[in-house]
């Protein structure tokens, strides 16, 4: 089994190499992949990372920010790298193919009410209604 530094430096390089990042692994880096690594009870390994980073790229060249496959966005959040994971393997599936959510503009709006409605709504309450 490797040592933790071992497995750190390994997923340093692995994630500069499929990046293209050409980042310096500091203390802060060695922190943030020691807290990525202990995230969870199961370890991420260098397989799941290698399959998120080519899931983002599709994503990247789909249209998505470049910067979702940032160090500080992937890997100091192992939140997001877990959902995207979840999302690589399969186990979230995509949006509708329907298209788009509705916009508000598209949902039905009731019509505003009336004075007497309002006047009726407010006496219910116990208000009075202006004159």
């Amino acid at each position: 089994m490797k040592s933790a530094c071992d497995l750190v430096n390994e997923l340093h390089a692995s994630y500069c190499a499929r990046t293209g990042a050409d980042l310096e692994l500091n203390m802060a880096r060695e922190r943030t992949w020691g807290e990525w690594l202990a995230w969870r009870k199961v370890r991420f390994t260098p397989e799941d990372l290698a399959r998120v980073i080519g899931w983002l790229k599709g994503k990247i060249r789909d249209g998505w920010d470049t910067r979702c496959i940032a160090f500080r966005n992937l890997i100091g959040d192992p939140e997001k790298f877990e959902e995207y994971l979840s999302e690589a393997k399969g186990a979230i599936k995509p949006a509708s193919p329907l298209g788009p959510p509705r916009t508000y503009k598209e949902h039905a709006v009731p019509p505003p009410m009336t004075k007497e409605e309002t006047d009726a709504l407010l006496r219910e309450h116990g208000f009075r209604p202006k004159s």
